[in-house]
């Protein structure tokens, strides 16, 4: 990703996380302070509403008190004057009432009516029996405390609205005579009377009315089980219910306020403006900020980028920015030149230490490879000599002399003289022995020649390394275990440690023979000194051919000495690195170099100390050439 991708994409994260912190703040407090509004109004309609029920009642609390402090109505109670003061049946709509008792302090009805609202037809209550009220009706004033009663009363007919207040004895201190009942039936038509009266959506319904609608029938549990009024929003409108006591203090009545949402839909419209014009800032922002990133940092980063990717296409160190500024970008860009100028002088000098390097290796490399192969030489020379000085030539020179005493009559001294008899025995003896000691003689020279060959080829191959060709020839990779194998024997002394060769038969391959037989000796000759310096006995090394999968041919050299710790396992192939006192480090460095050049790889396993090492050299069956402009 460019850095202008990444600049954008990191502010467009900036602006988007904004804008959505943003929303989230309209919308869980912005949107919730119009929420509250909104309910603080719905209380007050509710109020309103509860105080035109409240006045409604009052009012016929009103009525019934002055048809109590009425003086016919008192005649009427005390003369029973039935033709001159009884009320005819139009007074219940001349006063809006539906219910008009008038009864004595013992609760007889001395008359009664009850209408039905809409038809004015006389109708009948259980509530209110027409002879006699019960005593402990809510409605009848008590002897000891005749006071004014009013409220909501549960009717089978509905509720409505009743009032009741004592008609008092004309001499004072003489209690009550009787009372007067009135009632007014609560209906939707009286409901939105008295809705309209506040200007509210009012509706009443009886809690256990069968006509209540199923919505408000499921939140009857909600609302009469709390203090607070129930708030319901459903769609463009909002609900607010409360309930109301009839004159036993029991809930009764179900009041709903209904009102358009006007304050949240305004509050949603508000938020709605303010996101759009959060987005419009952010986006503003946003355009400004690229602009002036790109004029001031991308446009000049883009530049030293480009002349950064022209330096490493054309290796051109000389090349320079050139860049005019005096902040930041100019300096780094001035310093940029000064880095590429010291790079091209460190250079000159690597390349000059490197050529320096490179021929010291070259030598160590030379100098290790042959000291392997010296001491199978020197073992070799040695017993060359000790062969030759065992040679019986002492013998030969004592059959001279004799034959040079007798050499005036040699056949009569063969055939006639008991030691000329043993002559021909004696030279048969004496053949058979120089035999023996010239085909171990020529032996030993074989080898010694075969290892002066083999550092003769080390150089050649170390002087014609500047162009890196190899010799790849058909070869038996046991035959080159072999001979690596006995190298390595002749260094050493007979019996120090068994050497177990375990080989499967495999074809012959085209191989640098040279290469893989260095690499062996080089690991056979680690293994015998990891376990001349182990107390592991047995002492075991053994060397195994394998072919696996892929055309790779695998060649391991596993011993039981005093192995390698697990830090070490990745460093023996360093350069340098050695565990050995009078090692160099070298050895394992140049087998894993001439394994990578052979297509092939190195690699080393232990389980720890006195754990013994495993080596395992993998080459493909069809050996990689290198490339000699690599």
């Amino acid at each position: 990703m460019s850095l202008r991708s990444k600049i954008v994409f990191i502010l467009s994260v900036l602006v988007v996380t904004y804008a959505v912190l943003d929303n989230l703040i309209q919308r869980f407090m912005v949107r919730e302070t119009f929420v509250a509004l909104e309910n603080e109004q719905a209380g007050r309609n509710l109020q309103r509403a509860l105080s035109s029920i409240e006045r409604e009642a009052q009012e016929l609390e009103a009525d019934c008190q002055r048809w109590a402090e009425w003086k016919a109505t008192k005649r009427f109670l005390q003369t029973q004057n039935l033709v001159a003061e009884t009320p005819q049946e139009a007074i219940l709509a001349e006063n809006g009432v539906d219910l008009l008792y008038l009864c004595d302090r013992d609760g007889f009805v001395t008359w009664g009516r009850i209408e039905e609202p809409a038809t004015r037809e006389q109708i009948q209550l259980r509530e209110f029996p027409a002879g006699r009220l019960l005593p402990f009706h809510p409605l009848l004033p008590s002897q000891q405390d005749p006071r004014a009663a009013s409220g909501i009363m549960e009717t089978e007919r509905g509720l409505m609205f009743v009032a009741s207040h004592p008609i008092l004895h004309e001499n004072e201190g003489q209690g009550h005579v009787g009372a007067v009942l009135m009632g007014r039936f609560i209906d939707q038509g009286l409901a939105q009377t008295l809705g309209e009266r506040v200007q509210v959506s009012l509706d009443i319904w009886p809690l256990e009315s069968q006509n209540l609608p199923d919505r408000e029938r499921e939140l009857v549990d909600q609302i009469t089980g709390s203090a607070e009024p129930a708030v319901e929003r459903t769609g463009d409108s909002l609900s607010i219910y409360a309930t109301l006591t009839d004159v036993r203090l029991a809930p009764s009545l179900l009041l709903r306020v209904r009102l358009p949402r006007e304050i949240t839909t305004q509050g949603e419209r508000v938020i709605f403006f303010a996101q759009i014009s959060t987005i419009a800032t952010s986006l503003l922002i946003l355009t400004f900020l690229l602009l002036l990133l790109q004029k001031i940092v991308i446009k000049p980063l883009t530049e030293l980028t480009h002349h950064a990717v022209e330096i490493g296409k054309t290796d051109d160190a000389t090349l320079k920015t050139n860049m005019d500024r005096e902040d930041e970008i100019g300096l780094l860009s001035k310093e940029f030149d000064r880095m590429l100028e010291k790079l091209a002088e460190a250079r000159a000098q690597n390349i000059r230490s490197a050529r320096t390097a490179g021929m010291s290796e070259i030598a160590t490399g030379v100098l290790h490879n042959i000291g392997n192969v010296l001491n199978s030489v020197n073992v070799s020379a040695n017993m060359a000599a000790r062969k030759t000085n065992e040679m019986v030539i002492g013998d030969l020179e004592r059959l001279l002399d004799v034959l040079r005493k007798n050499e005036d009559d040699l056949a009569e001294f063969i055939s006639t003289d008991p030691k000329g008899k043993h002559m021909l025995p004696f030279l048969s003896s004496l053949t058979d022995s120089l035999k023996g000691q010239r085909a171990d003689l020529t032996k030993e020279l074989t080898s010694l020649r075969a290892g002066v060959e083999h550092m003769a080829e080390l150089v050649r191959s170390q002087q014609s390394y500047a162009v890196k060709t190899v010799a790849f020839e058909k070869a038996s990779v046991n035959d080159l275990v072999d001979k690596a194998v006995e190298m390595c024997e002749k260094a050493g002394r007979p019996g120090e440690l068994d050497i177990f060769r375990e080989y499967t038969d495999l074809p012959p391959i085209a191989v640098d023979s040279q290469k893989v037989t260095e690499i062996i000796v080089n690991l056979v000759q680690n293994a015998r000194h990891a376990l001349l310096e182990s107390g592991n006995e047995p002492k075991e090394l053994t060397v195994r051919t394998l072919e696996r999968e892929d055309d790779i041919i695998a060649i391991e050299v596993e011993d039981n000495g005093i192995g390698i710790s697990e830090e070490n396992l990745t460093r023996i192939f360093n350069h340098g690195f050695t565990t050995k006192k009078a090692g160099h480090g070298f050895g394992l460095h140049a087998s894993a170099n001439s394994a990578t050049e052979l297509g092939g790889s190195l690699r080393a396993t232990s389980r720890g100390h006195e754990a013994g090492a495993l080596f395992t050299l993998e080459i493909p069956r069809h050996a990689r050439k290198p490339d000699p402009t690599s």
